[in-house]
């Protein structure tokens, strides 16, 4: 059962790292119109782009914070188990690991939802980003990895 444990670990460790990193340095969300005979234009909302419009983000940001916080949460828990395999974290703790990462894909998917919605309402070409799917593909392998760790 040991080698078991230390696949979830690392496997968790992994995937609630790159998740969290791709919600701080990649894009969320990205679109682009064209007018014909004017010219085409892009926009993308992500952390960076919400950091450089600061007053005009200020509710976005916690959420990129909330949700990549969640997926750090469960990499040290993660890193934790790795070092120290003779006395792994508590049940609460993955609980816990459990929670953050849940909410991290639900910050994710609504904001995907929004995107979507504002997308199609503005009849623009869109597409998601490293920073969506990193939170949705990370927050859910944590959960699954976090959530084996708590049943066992």
């Amino acid at each position: 059962m040991l080698e078991n444990k230390i696949v979830l670990y690392g496997g968790g460790l992994i995937c609630s790292l790159l998740g969290g990193v791709f919600i701080l340095i990649d894009d969320f969300a990205g679109w682009y119109w064209y007018v014909w005979g004017t010219g085409y234009g892009w926009g993308w909302i992500g952390f960076p782009s919400a950091l450089e419009n600061f007053p005009d983000s200020i509710l976005i940001l916690p959420l990129f914070l909330l949700a990549s916080g969640g997926l750090f949460y469960c990499s040290v828990i993660s890193l934790l188990g790795l070092i120290n395999q003779e006395n792994p974290p508590g049940k609460q703790v993955y609980f816990i690991g459990i929670i953050l990462s849940l909410v991290t894909v639900v910050i994710c998917l609504l904001g995907g939802f929004i995107v979507a919605i504002e997308m199609i309402i503005e009849d623009l070409e869109f597409w998601y980003g490293g920073a969506f799917w990193g939170g949705v593909i990370g927050g859910v392998l944590s959960t699954l990895s976090m959530f084996f760790l708590w049943r066992d």
